[in-house]
């Protein structure tokens, strides 16, 4: 064979083998780099899942304080009998019982990517379904609370009509009046109990006043239907009722009528004549 022959031979392989090398070579990086960009993939991954666990418990912790909390047990204590709209305490009540129940949040144990992004997925939705629940049961609660106080203010404003001019001291319905127009609801309370205070010390002041003087008009009335009492006297026989009178025989005398007395005045008890006749003493002989 031509030495030329040879040497296309020659150069004909050694061109194979370097596309083959070549080849190999770049087969080898392109799989490097998969696994490089497939672990990096895996590691944002266990990232963003580890981030969503994190969102999730969190959600899950202030729904749960929520629900332990004050505020919800200051709603739920409300009665309905104190609400304009009693049906904000059953909406409040039913959502608290159903968001009490939780909800088991997945951990990010994957070992591959899209397990690991499934994952992330369902952690965002618990949290995103928390915070949405966290935020009807404070709407409720502030719509329970809203209800409460249109009832304070509704019952200040009965109150404050009814009580004109049935209290002792105007000043508690001033500041009622004041009370309402801030729709302060404790204000609104404790003025509304400074008006009742005020309403019963009126009623009481006027039902002594009526009693004393219901009390005063009976003794006037008894004091006038009372005849006034007679008094009598005694006059013994021989005595003179005047001036040319003879003896009398003795007995009672009003003390109001007796005949010669001067100027209808009332006599003595007891008469005895000025110069008797001893003849006409009793027991007397006219011998002796």
């Amino acid at each position: 064979m031509p030495v030329r022959e040879w040497r296309r031979i020659a150069t004909t392989a050694g061109g194979i083998l370097l596309a083959a090398c070549v080849t190999v070579a770049g087969m080898s990086a392109w799989r490097s780099h998969e696994s490089a960009t497939a672990a990096r993939e895996l590691e944002q991954a266990t990232a963003d899942c580890a981030t969503a666990h994190a969102a999730a418990k969190k959600a899950e912790q202030k729904l749960a304080e929520y629900l332990a909390g004050d505020r919800l047990a200051q709603a739920k204590a409300v009665t309905a009998d104190k609400l304009a709209d009693p049906e904000t305490l059953e909406t409040l009540d039913k959502l608290a019982e159903q968001y009490s129940e939780g909800e088991r949040i997945p951990a990010c144990a994957a070992t591959d990517t899209e397990t690991a992004n499934a994952t992330t997925s369902k952690l965002q939705a618990i949290e995103k379904k928390h915070t949405g629940n966290l935020s009807r049961l404070k709407k409720a609660a502030g719509a329970v609370f809203s209800s409460r106080l249109a009832h304070t203010v509704e019952q200040g404003e009965r109150l404050y009509s009814s009580s004109e001019g049935k209290v002792q001291d105007e000043y508690s319905r001033a500041l009622l009046r004041a009370s309402i127009d801030k729709r302060d609801e404790k204000a609104i309370t404790d003025a509304m109990d400074k008006v009742n205070a005020s309403i019963d010390a009126k009623t009481k002041a006027d039902e002594e006043r009526k009693a004393q003087e219901e009390a005063a008009a009976a003794a006037a009335a008894q004091a006038q239907s009372t005849p006034a009492p007679q008094q009598y006297s005694y006059t013994p026989s021989g005595s003179a009722s005047g001036p040319g009178s003879g003896p009398s025989g003795g007995g009672y005398h009003s003390s109001g009528g007796s005949a010669g007395s001067t100027g209808g005045s009332a006599s003595p008890g007891w008469s005895v004549p000025a110069n008797p006749d001893p003849s006409q003493l009793p027991g007397t002989d006219p011998s002796l």
